[in-house]
């Protein structure tokens, strides 16, 4: 329980920087002067909520991209990894309520093969983004690629 202890400190120390880039508005930051922001679908696996499967970097990325000025996030596609899909979906939704963003969360492929060959919620959002999107979309893949191999 120590090493879980200690790190839940390290990430509720983390909220606050997002709180003190961001403001309570609830917006992303405003960009750079003479920059766009970078639409950005981050596809992720946050499972810092989740005991049993216990690990918050992806969290903290999250935390951190979305107090990015440059990056302007659309939505947080969840996929299987730390956790399975399940709890990453979870885990996601806990961590949206701590932020001042109304960012949607879309479940995503877990790990069995049946799992990726069959279209979700992430992976039709990721799909129908990238080609409706003449400037082009960046996807961030941060966890295990199960939304990418669904697309396929």
């Amino acid at each position: 329980m120590g090493r879980e202890v200690s790190a839940l400190k390290i990430f509720w120390f983390c909220l606050p920087t997002l709180f003190l880039a961001c403001g309570d508005s609830g917006e992303n930051p405003a960009p750079v002067q003479g920059t766009e922001r970078e639409k950005v679908i981050l596809d992720t696996d946050t499972t810092a909520f989740e005991w049993d499967t216990w690990d918050l970097e992806n969290d903290i990325a999250v935390l951190f991209a979305l107090a990015d000025e440059q990056l302007d996030i659309q939505v947080l596609s969840i996929a299987y990894g730390n956790g399975t899909q399940e709890q990453t979906y979870r885990d996601a939704l806990h961590l949206m309520v701590l932020t001042p963003f109304d960012l949607p969360v879309l479940s995503g492929a877990d790990w069995e093969p049946r799992d990726l060959t069959r279209p979700t919620p992430a992976s039709n959002y990721i799909a129908d983004t990238a080609l409706a999107s003449p400037e082009g979309i960046t996807l961030l893949a941060l966890g295990a690629m199960t939304n990418v191999a669904a697309l396929v």
